[in-house]
């Protein structure tokens, strides 16, 4: 054990700080005011060559539970399992499921027929392509939230029927209203609001036939660069993205509210966009240019939906699940690719995280309230990851590099986390002892 104090040796900040190791800002009530104190209270956990854990912010509440949570951390390390995704999604997906794994553990799920499918050791589902979204199915949605796991779902209340004919392409919309039905379920349960209309976009995308015709098209609507919000994740897509057939959804901030959540537009549709009723039948694309809409400037694609609870999972929802399917990610052209590696490094490969041992989970939980009040999170959700081990990182290869920042928050807000196992399955004992390295002050 190694005890260091950069007060008085500012030469080791610099390591420590390549450490992962970091103060963070104490407030002390102080008659009618407060006073701030910059406490350095770390401890960094190493075995072998696997990446470390940090935790940063220790703090008196921690002290009664700091050997069963440096246990955990170091039963976590010693025996490690890959993350298990659940994927509810139609035919057209094999390029997601094949990204998804070489990292993971991808189970294929049924949500309308098997809800409960979505057991403890799930750490990410992903369910994309509509479906029935009842008391059973939300119910597990929000049992997977209270673990951790993180969700992505899409909200989709139409098919889409595109065609050629000759040179002019032509369109269909399909209304099915089962299918509309469980995206207003699934999009209330969330604290949104569907837009039951149509979304056009003249700043659309371009459709491309076989014989080499290609027109650009108001309802695949293109979001670009300039109309991305991506600031708080390691990585961002950098190109445009593409939605086939958008569910204009907005955010009801009251509802929000009461769930506990906090709202944040990813991907927006242009200043230009309109929300046209639905056609009947078949329409050349002259023919859909002529409807007249209500203006939708900046229409919601894609919106992240944090917890105020950092131990709850988030919500990435989705105007389009065809956004991750195959014709999308097979364009290397558009930025589908890098927002995939994004988002599994977001759900399942970043630090902040909580640790899988659900011991850690207790361990934290029995120190947490007050500690989160004052922190703004717990301090064992900042394990530090080494980027060439990371997973999700390689599978995004083909990404742009990632835009990081280079200031460190004094208490940054935590994010979406793996979740911990509701049931501790029997690990076998280590023969060699973990090392562990501290510094603290």
């Amino acid at each position: 054990m190694t005890v260091r104090d950069p007060d008085a040796a500012p030469e080791d900040r610099a390591a420590l700080a390549s450490a992962g190791l970091a103060p963070w800002r104490a407030r002390r009530v102080e008659g009618d005011g407060f006073r701030e104190e910059v406490v350095w209270s770390s401890l960094r956990l190493a075995y072998g060559a696997r990446p470390a854990v940090v935790l940063n912010g220790l703090g008196p509440e921690e002290a009664a539970a700091l050997q069963e949570l440096v246990l955990a951390h170091l039963e976590e390390l010693a025996t490690p399992r890959r993350p298990r995704v659940a994927l509810d999604v139609p035919a057209g997906y094999e390029h997601l499921r094949a990204t998804l794994a070489t990292g993971a553990d991808v189970v294929a799920v049924d949500l309308d027929a098997h809800p409960a499918a979505l057991d403890g050791d799930v750490d990410l589902c992903v369910w994309l392509g509509g479906g029935s979204a009842g008391p059973e199915q939300l119910a597990a949605l929000d049992a997977l939230r209270a673990r951790g796991g993180a969700l992505v779902v899409s909200l989709e209340s139409h098919a889409l029927r595109e065609r050629w004919l000759g040179d002019v392409p032509r369109v269909a919309f399909v209304r099915d209203p089962e299918r509309a039905a469980g995206a207003r379920a699934l999009a209330a349960h969330l604290g949104l609001e569907l837009d039951e209309a149509l979304l056009l976009d003249p700043r659309g995308a371009e459709l491309a036939d076989d014989a080499g015709h290609a027109a650009v098209v108001p309802w695949r609507v293109r979001s670009t660069p300039d109309q991305h919000d991506f600031r708080d994740w390691a990585r961002q897509p950098n190109a445009p993205l593409v939605f086939p057939a958008p569910t204009a959804f907005t955010l009801d901030v009251e509802r929000l509210s009461q769930l506990g959540f906090t709202g944040r537009a990813l991907a927006t549709a242009s200043p230009g966009a309109v929300l046209a009723p639905w056609p009947d039948g078949e329409r050349t694309l002259a023919e859909l240019a002529e409807t007249a809409g209500t203006p939708a400037p900046d229409a919601l694609l894609c919106a992240e939906l944090a917890s105020d609870d950092p131990w709850r999972g988030a919500v990435l929802v989705l105007a389009d699940g065809a956004l991750l399917g195959d014709a999308m990610l097979d364009d290397a052209v558009l930025g589908h690719r890098a927002f995939l590696g994004a988002l599994l490094e977001r759900t399942l490969a970043r630090a902040p995280r909580a640790p899988a041992s659900p011991r850690a989970w207790r361990a934290c939980s029995r120190a947490s309230t007050t500690r989160r009040a004052r922190a703004g999170g717990c301090s064992c959700c900042s394990p530090r990851r080494s980027r060439s081990s990371c997973w999700r990182s390689r599978a995004a290869s083909a990404a742009p590099a990632a835009a990081r920042g280079s200031g460190r928050a004094s208490r940054p807000r935590p994010q979406p986390s793996r979740s911990w196992r509701a049931s501790l399955r029997s690990r076998r004992a280590s023969s060699s002892t973990p090392r562990a390295t501290a510094a603290t002050a």
